[in-house]
């Protein structure tokens, strides 16, 4: 199977998916999983930042990957913390992400 990139930036560095669903035929049906689903489709997903850490908002270990919706803000050590954290971060990630995309936005016009 294929591996291609979402995104690159100099920034941070997103997980390679694959393009390709391993099919599965059962009873003369066939079907192909998405490729690109997530196990909790309600937690963004991961970025890994090449030059910026922080602390797990969960365990407080350090980080270099952090929640893609709010942009680099709050750091998780892996999937399991952030899931965790979900119920808590939640609120505050769309108000991080909001105010990231105002100023986004403020600096176009």
């Amino acid at each position: 199977f294929s591996m291609a990139p979402l995104t690159r930036s100099v920034d941070y560095e997103l997980p390679e998916l694959s393009l390709e669903a391993p099919r599965v035929e059962t009873k003369g049906v066939q079907a192909s999983s998405n490729p690109i689903s997530l196990v909790n489709p309600e937690v963004p997903r991961l970025v890994t930042y090449k030059s910026k850490s922080g602390t797990c908002a969960a365990c407080s270990k350090a980080s270099n990957q952090s929640c893609a919706d709010c942009c680099g803000m709050v750091f998780y050590c892996n999937a399991d913390c952030q899931t965790a954290n979900w119920i808590k971060h939640k609120e505050l990630c769309e108000d991080l992400m909001n105010q990231h995309l105002a100023k986004v936005i403020f600096k176009l016009i």
